[in-house]
């Protein structure tokens, strides 16, 4: 049987007679009208009756109901109601026992409202209040579409409810793959994919189809086959939900079905999986975004988002002067490991390198690399400019938001300031320009030639004095 989905508004109105008079003795018409305090603006109020409001067999006042009424059908077999028909057989007088489930009365009224059913209504505009004139007095039972009850006020030929809205939720979360937990915001690397995981409660409050609207940032892409629904833990039937496509201004939107809604109870929480990427250009933050939609109401958004990093590399020699001509490699490890590829994307500016893409060394004076997630990176200089030394051992960075701040460079001209991986290096011998090799081979040579020159004057000594004598 279906619950509580559609009811807003589901409590019944009796309406008091009190007749008034004018000061001139004559009776004066009486407007009665329910007024609904807390109205959602744009929904749509209807107040059905159900009895009348009349005198019984004894004098009493009493709630009556014809035969021949649309509702008689429905309401006849409430085993909490007691019927009586009048003596002149025209209606039924109607009783409440003292053990009345309103609420669950309501239900069962929206549940079966008659095809032909009468009401009043009313639209709700942005005042908060909406007043539904129904003209008599009576047992009325009103709704609108979203799924809450109310209370009631019967003193008066002004009945006052007050809208307890009750909508349906949605979260919205990414998978930290790290912690190995949804929240709402994670960090990944260009060319990573990420989950994302929406989460729908309350479902059962909602009248019709409900609408899940779910918009990317245009640097992440929609992973194709990747969206599934999940409920108690086992996929829900894809013949209970549609998908739809780059519709709507979203990149997707999910259509659950009414028939699949009527068979959620108030625990069930509804969950919505899928993949994205992050494209070539996802630098900084990416946000996707999802509200839900049914009837006239549309929730508030949800978003979760995805960040990276900019580090920048300087080269700096002692006096911290910018020098130009090092180049570097990263690793996934301080030693041994395997190298990180990195792709040229702008002036002294480098990204991951997707799947395909030939690595390239960083090179620098300074550089950005820009699009790494929190990770930890070893920066091994493989070239060191003219006339300095090469770096000896890998350089640890550790990339996180707590630290984006120092991930940023200063410089004033090319002298270095603060911020980013200063990579320092001291100057080696001031000879000719022929790199590390040929400084050993000028050396070693020169010492050669020292040492012949040496024992041939010895030699020469000697046989000078030996012909002396």
């Amino acid at each position: 049987m279906k619950k509580a989905f559609f009811i807003l508004l589901g409590i019944m109105l009796l309406f008091i007679s009190f007749p008034v008079h004018a000061a001139d003795g004559q009776e004066k018409t009486v407007l009665y009208k329910i007024v609904v305090n807390g109205a959602v603006e744009n929904q749509t109020y209807k107040a059905y009756k159900i009895f009348d409001y009349g005198i019984d067999t004894d004098g009493k006042y009493t709630y009556t109901i014809s035969g021949d009424s649309v509702w008689y059908d429905v309401v006849k077999e409430i085993s909490s109601l007691e019927f009586s028909l009048s003596e002149d057989g025209e209606e039924y007088f109607v009783r409440m026992k003292s053990i009345f489930d309103a609420e669950g009365f309501a239900n069962m009224l929206y549940e079966n409202i008659p095809e032909y059913a009468v009401y009043k209504y009313q639209i709700a505009d942005n005042s908060g209040e909406v007043s539904i004139d129904v003209g008599e007095q009576g047992y009325y039972f009103v709704t609108t579409t979203l799924g809450s009850l109310c209370s009631l006020n019967t003193t008066t030929p002004v009945a006052e409810i007050q809208e307890k809205n009750i909508f349906p939720d949605i979260d919205k979360n990414v998978l930290d793959t790290e912690a190995n937990e949804y929240v709402k915001k994670t960090s990944a690397s260009v060319g990573d994919t990420v989950s994302f995981k929406t989460e729908l409660r309350d479902l059962h409050l909602s009248e019709g189809d409900v609408i899940i609207y779910d918009k990317m940032s245009d640097r992440l892409s929609l992973v194709s086959g990747s969206i599934r629904m999940e409920k108690d833990e086992e996929n829900v039937d894809v013949s209970n939900y549609t998908v739809g496509y780059s519709v709507d201004d979203v990149d997707f939107k999910i259509t659950l079905s009414e028939h699949y809604i009527r068979t959620l109870e108030s625990s069930d929480v509804v969950k919505i999986f899928y993949s994205a990427t992050l494209n070539d250009d996802a630098f900084g933050e990416s946000v996707n975004t999802t509200y839900l939609q049914y009837g006239a109401y549309s929730s508030e958004e949800v978003s979760a988002s995805v960040e990276n990093f900019n580090m920048d590399i300087v080269k700096v020699n002692e006096t911290k002067t910018v020098i130009q001509g090092a180049e570097f490699l990263l690793y996934d490890a301080l030693t041994g490991g395997n190298v990180i590829p990195v792709k040229k994307i702008g002036e002294n500016v480098y990204r991951p390198a997707l799947a395909g893409e030939q690595g390239e060394k960083i090179t620098v004076g300074k550089a950005v690399i820009k699009g790494f997630g929190k990770r930890t990176l070893y920066i091994e200089e493989v070239t060191a400019p003219q006339y300095y030394n090469r770096l000896d051992g890998r350089i640890t960075v550790h990339l996180s938001k707590n630290m984006i701040a120092s991930f940023e460079s200063t410089l004033y001209g090319d002298q270095y300031i603060d911020g980013g991986v200063a990579v320092t290096n001291h100057a080696g011998f001031l000879l000719p320009a022929t790199g590390g090799k040929g400084i050993l081979l000028i050396s070693g040579g020169g010492l050669m030639i020292a040492a012949l020159s040496f024992m041939l004057f010895i030699k020469k000594s000697k046989r000078v004095e030996y012909e002396k004598e």
